[in-house]
């Protein structure tokens, strides 16, 4: 797949790494008009085709422009990996960015990093970037602490009827992306034309945790526009999560901006009803939900000589049925895993380990 210009400031890169995960590949976005760009994720580094993609479409597209930041939405290596690579690599990286990436650099103090120049993560907390940190200055991003505070204040009044109507929405909306432009959150300004700064854009944080528990989205506020790593993926697919309460709020979220767009990490670009799509794919989580405990509740109540309840296995093929490859059982697996602790966590089920296996029920008040 080639590089293909989405918009007058955004060009999608793919990663030449198709898989059964990865769709046709990693999206990689360059954001910017100028000089100097920014880069969200990096692919998988395996690719020799996409590095040369990128230098390639710097050289004869972009004016022999190169990057200045590289913005990572989250640790899978399908993402990351092409980071080393990138930063090393002066027809791809500015003098800048290569110098701020070095290691060990002891003028640098990365709490104090230009936001405009560097490679950004959400690395607080987590040793996931650990082996790219040893030989690549990695900073942190950070985010507003109102951000979530506000939104789940919000999502309490809509279930209580006090903020159902579309004016309050549209005031809600607002003050996220004000707060998304506050010195609290992390932004990056990408500069344009350097006499009049034409086609000067600003890219700012989003947390979306569930994917992962690093997970962020960047906003391109000029155009309206999600990055969204793995939150929500094109082609109609779903994604993998590791939080799917977490992941269920995030998907909230973002259908509350009312994006014009959706750049995903995997699958097509979302241009089409984006709202709708996200409010799909909370929807396709919640039926799936729905599905579940209709299953554990039409299974059989325990007595003293049957099992305490459903077993996992069981419960794996009434819910999802025949399933084609290790890997997609695996996955489906997985998140079933997850599905089931958010029903524990909402003590809407209860589990039970007996003889090595897991047991579920649905808990007797409901």
């Amino acid at each position: 797949m080639r590089a293909v210009q989405l918009s007058n400031l955004i060009w999608q890169v793919n990663a030449h790494n198709p898989g059964p995960f990865t769709l046709m590949g990693t999206n990689t976005f360059i954001v910017g008009t100028g000089k100097h760009r920014v880069l969200i994720d990096t692919g998988d580094g395996m690719q020799p085709t996409y590095f040369e993609e990128l230098r390639s479409v710097l050289r004869d597209k972009m004016d022999d422009a190169r990057i200045c930041a590289i913005l990572i939405t989250h640790h899978h290596a399908d993402h990351t990996g092409g980071i080393s690579q990138l930063v090393s690599d002066p027809l791809i990286a500015s003098s800048d960015l290569i110098n701020r990436a070095k290691l060990p650099n002891p003028s640098q103090n990365p709490n104090d990093a230009s936001p405009n120049v560097g490679v950004f993560a959400n690395i607080r907390g987590t040793d996931a970037f650990s082996k790219y940190q040893d030989t690549v200055n990695i900073y942190p991003l950070h985010s507003s602490p109102n951000l979530y505070k506000n939104f789940e204040h919000f999502k309490v009044q809509q279930q209580q009827a006090i903020t159902s109507d579309s004016e309050a929405t549209e005031k809600f909306r607002t003050s996220i992306l004000a707060q998304l432009r506050s010195p609290e959150n992390f932004s990056v300004r990408v500069a344009g034309n350097p006499d009049t700064d034409a086609g000067a854009c600003t890219i700012s944080v989003l947390p979306t945790p569930g994917h992962t528990d690093d997970h962020v989205a960047f906003y391109l506020h000029e155009e309206h526009v999600m990055f969204s790593g793995d939150c929500i993926l094109g082609s109609n697919s779903s994604s993998i999560f590791t939080n799917l309460r977490l992941q269920i709020q995030s998907l909230e979220l973002l259908e509350l901006l009312q994006l014009a767009a959706i750049c995903p990490g995997h699958g097509s670009i979302i241009d089409d009803a984006p709202t709708a799509q996200l409010r799909s794919s909370i929807n396709h989580r919640l039926g799936r939900e729905q599905k579940i405990v209709d299953v554990i509740r039409s299974f059989p109540a325990p007595t003293n000589n049957s099992p305490p309840g459903i077993a996992f296995d069981d419960l794996f093929d009434a819910t999802y049925g025949k399933l084609d490859g290790e890997k997609l059982v695996r996955g489906a697996k997985f998140n079933l895993t997850n599905h089931l602790d958010k029903l524990i966590y909402e003590n809407k089920i209860i589990k039970t380990v007996a003889q090595n296996s897991s047991f579920y029920k649905i808990t007797p008040q409901l």
